[in-house]
């Protein structure tokens, strides 16, 4: 549609509350496709918005107006070089004038420069913090952690935070251009690699997208193990999530316990699938096989295992008052900011956004099988705890479900013929929220055009950076674990 329309529509919907699944450019030879996929702030099937941009033409920024957009706006400029008009700074930016080469974020611009809705008030002050006793402590980039690259720039007085200026993506991995003219079975196992704990859901994007483009269909049985696949991911991603928590109280007893159950549900997984992060289970038109009796019977063991322990010890955690203390009001995501910054997942559940991909936009079986996702409104990291906790015992409950539709046929056979769509989109609410595929096919039959992934850690490490300011430096660590980031899916 004409850039005009496109703008008029996207603003529209917006303001009636449409969530943003994925904002992205693909080039076009020499034209740029910007891409805005669009889903109700209830059940419904997502929109597609696309326009064209002739060489020359710059986008008009709709950040400025609706920040939750500001991440993928920023993206245009990297993948298909679109220049934005209008578009506001922000902290993955560098300050104008800093020399080439220099030191990535000396000061930064923080998440305060972006526009604010109207609605949005803050006690907090929105100048940077000068004059005597105010301070800048730089954390990172480099970590003692196994994981990607990540800084933060701390502006305090004291112990107290007063801002939180942060740059994640350090190490771009170039993963989206690996994609371009790769056969589609070459393309599945660099999915499973996009971000390592969450293997079933971008790979179970990434397949529906093709799918979509393709004109597959997989069989109901394969969509069962689908869901049981990507809900056992959810409860071992959930379980390490809660181990962290209680690392940064410093509960080690509560600490081993959460990790011995993860390390059984990776257990699991490698008797299910024969990989500890249930890669190679997911293919193009189902999955790979049929799911081992014996590795069923292990998950009948370990979700009985889970439904037992995981309330005790929660129960056992929350009445430490030590470790309860410490949850309690530590980096508090209002509401409000939630929907403004598009907070995904158990972050957005836990701040009162009644939104899941499961139940709005349901893939796989999830049509077939109704449930109700944890809500909670205090929006701290004691609520994003109880929101996990909910979400594992609803996730067991899906996999009893599901495993009752387990029968064959796994895959749909049928070769790749021409692609029926242009475009395809694929939604999955994965671990840590919604993820987004939007795939494109190239001219040689059976392979990619263009690929573009929208991880929930994009929106959810912007939220970080509302919910700190106002507490305690001592108090970070808990609220970054309490969000369960994972950095590789912004390292695209």
């Amino acid at each position: 549609m004409p850039l005009e329309a496109f703008l008029a529509t996207a603003r529209r919907h917006l303001e009636n509350g449409a969530r943003v699944a994925i904002l992205a450019g693909i080039p076009r030879n020499a034209v740029a496709q910007v891409v805005l996929a669009l889903t109700p702030p209830g059940p419904g099937r997502p929109l597609l918005l696309t326009t064209t941009l002739e060489p020359g033409r710059s986008f008009p920024a709709l950040s400025p107006t609706h920040p939750v957009l500001w991440p993928w706006e920023a993206s245009l400029r990297g993948t298909c070089g679109v220049t934005l008009e209008g578009e506001v700074p922000g902290p993955w930016r560098l300050p104008s004038g800093w020399p080439e080469g220099g030191f990535a974020f000396p000061r930064g611009r923080l998440l305060s420069d972006l526009p604010r809705p109207p609605e949005l008030e803050s006690p907090l002050p929105l100048e940077l913090v000068e004059g005597p006793g105010a301070f800048r402590i730089p954390l990172g980039p480099i970590s003692s952690w196994v994981g990607e690259s990540r800084f933060f720039l701390f502006e305090v007085t004291g112990e107290d935070i007063h801002h939180l200026g942060l740059q994640a993506n350090m190490k771009m991995r170039g993963v989206e251009k690996r994609f371009e003219n790769l056969p589609l079975k070459k393309a599945l196992p660099l999915a499973e690699l996009v971000s390592g704990t969450s293997s079933v859901a971008h790979s179970l994007a990434f397949v529906q997208a093709a799918e979509a483009v393709w004109g597959l269909e997989p069989p109901g049985g394969a969509l069962a193990a689908r869901v049981c696949l990507l809900e056992l991911e959810r409860i071992i991603v959930h379980l390490s999530d809660l181990g962290r928590a209680c690392q940064a109280t410093g509960l080690a007893v509560a600490e081993a316990a959460f990790r011995l159950l993860e390390e059984k549900g990776r257990r699991t997984a490698q008797s299910l699938t024969a990989h500890r992060f249930l890669r190679g289970a997911v293919s193009l038109g189902g999955i790979a096989g049929e799911l081992p009796a014996a590795g069923l019977t292990a998950l009948t063991q370990f979700l009985g295992e889970v439904d037992r322990e995981v309330p005790r010890l929660s129960q056992l955690a929350l009445s430490t008052y030590s470790h309860r203390d410490r949850l309690e009001t530590a980096g508090r995501l209002t509401p409000l900011w939630a929907k403004a910054l598009g907070a995904r997942g158990p972050v957005a559940r836990a701040s009162d956004q009644d939104t899941d991909t499961r139940r709005d936009q349901p893939f796989a079986l999830y049509g077939e099988l109704p449930f109700s996702p944890a809500l909670r409104e205090e929006g701290d990291a004691l609520a994003r705890w109880r929101v996990r906790v909910s979400e594992i015992a609803t996730a067991s409950k899906l996999i009893a479900a599901a495993a009752d539709h387990l029968q064959a046929p796994w895959s749909d056979p049928r070769p790749l013929a021409d692609p029926l769509l242009p475009l395809g989109l694929g939604l999955v609410e994965g671990a840590r929220g919604q993820v987004a595929w939007l795939v494109t096919p190239d001219e040689t039959p059976g392979s990619l055009g263009h690929v573009r992934i929208a991880s929930p850690s994009v929106p959810n490490l912007l939220a970080v950076s509302r919910a700190t300011p106002g507490n305690i430096l001592t108090d970070f660590p808990i609220i970054e674990s309490s969000f369960g980031l994972a950095y590789a899916g912004i390292s695209l």
